[in-house]
């Protein structure tokens, strides 16, 4: 059924076409389509920079063997050596999930993440979700301290750690969202990274430059006094007061 169509507009048509194909009308609920796309999304890094789509396949399918293959690739960030897998059946997702978790690519591990899927349909049109990536290792344990508060307050899915993927991962789930903001919470060089892989990302993303605001932690947040976003995180101030 078209969106807005009625049901008793539609079987008052029926009716006056055969009664008996009225008696016989039954309406079933389905899902609506998934506009990110079906399946699971496997977030995949800390491979080499700049290689085909071909040479990543390869290295992936040595790994993984045929019978843990993907069903598509969503994306690859060149720059980045990384890409998405989508998995169509979550089993053989969460198979090739944990045999990449303990795969190593050049001596180096690689880094396999579960990414959540935001349905920008499902949002109302007065609502701007808030991206929050924080910097674990910035101000000693502050980082730290940040990330579990934000966990509480807010959606887990909206708070992504720095220190597992970088700004990729949290940036590619929310590309199909019009309209959210972002808060880094970090050093100067913390918002360069995130700005480096906002303009990846950007390039095929609906919304391409969301506002983004800092919250500095540690030393070095010059970028953070030139913006007048105040010295930095100092461990007293409720984490609520600071989303507010």
């Amino acid at each position: 059924m078209p969106a807005g169509e009625r049901i008793w507009a539609l079987l008052e048509r029926v009716r006056r076409e055969s009664v008996r194909a009225c008696r016989l009308t039954r309406f079933y609920l389905q899902p609506v389509e998934d506009l990110t796309g079906p399946g699971v999304a496997l977030f995949v890094g800390n491979l080499k920079k700049g290689l085909s789509q071909r040479l990543y396949e390869r290295i992936l399918l040595e790994r993984l063997g045929a019978e843990n293959r993907w069903d598509s690739i969503e994306v690859i960030y060149y720059d980045f050596g990384s890409l998405v897998l989508v998995y169509s059946n979550p089993e053989r997702a969460d198979e090739a999930y944990h045999i990449l978790k303990q795969s190593t690519f050049e001596d180096r591990p690689i880094l396999a993440m579960i990414l959540p899927r935001l349905i920008a349909a499902n949002l109302p049109n007065d609502v701007q979700p808030l991206l929050v990536l924080v910097n674990v290792k910035s101000g000693g344990c502050q980082g730290i301290e940040l990330i579990t508060s934000f966990r509480k307050l807010l959606n887990p899915h909206q708070v992504f750690n720095l220190d597992c993927g970088g700004p990729l991962p949290g940036l590619h789930c929310f590309r199909h969202l019009k309209r959210f903001k972002i808060l880094v919470c970090g050093g100067d060089g913390t918002v360069g990274w995130a700005l480096s892989c906002l303009d990846n990302v950007g390039q095929d993303a609906a919304c391409p430059t969301p506002p983004m605001a800092i919250l500095p932690i540690g030393t070095g947040n010059d970028l953070a006094r030139v913006l007048r976003w105040g010295p930095g995180y100092t461990g007293g101030e409720e984490p609520l007061t600071i989303l507010r």
